[in-house]
């Protein structure tokens, strides 16, 4: 069970540390409709140190019918309403993946995966397949 992420550190605006994520495709989800195919969608935000997520820097994407290889394209911005450039303080980029049944009202954990901000360069880009772990 595998997501692509591309993630883009920018120094455009020197005040500002910008990350742009694009989650690009899963590949090998858990098949959970009729032991064939899955409902996947995903959600990304940012942690705090802590773990708890940090307001107003999330993303819910829409669901991909009949799939266990999704393809999103995704661009998600983050740094709007926190404060990127602290030093000794970075976030963690948390993505999960879930399945949502055609007339469910709860989703189906997929996997997830961390990545902590301090592994993406300052200017510079991450651009790799991400090995999901077991959540729920």
């Amino acid at each position: 069970d595998m997501f692509r992420s591309k993630s883009k550190s920018s120094n455009a605006d020197p005040a500002k540390r910008i990350l742009t994520v694009e989650v690009i495709a899963a590949r090998g989800l858990i098949a959970c409709v009729n032991s064939k195919t899955s409902d996947p969608l995903f959600d990304a935000k940012l942690l705090s140190i802590g773990g708890s997520s940090i307001p107003k820097e999330g993303f819910k994407s829409k669901t991909k019918s009949n799939t266990i290889a999704p393809e999103w394209n995704e661009k998600i911005t983050f740094g709007s309403c926190y404060d990127l450039d602290t030093i000794d303080d970075l976030p963690s980029l948390s993505i999960a993946l879930y399945h949502k049944g055609a007339y469910s009202v709860s989703e189906v954990p997929l996997g997830g995966a961390t990545i902590p901000l301090s592994s993406v360069p300052s200017g510079g880009e991450f651009d790799k397949w991400v090995s999901l772990h077991q959540i729920g």
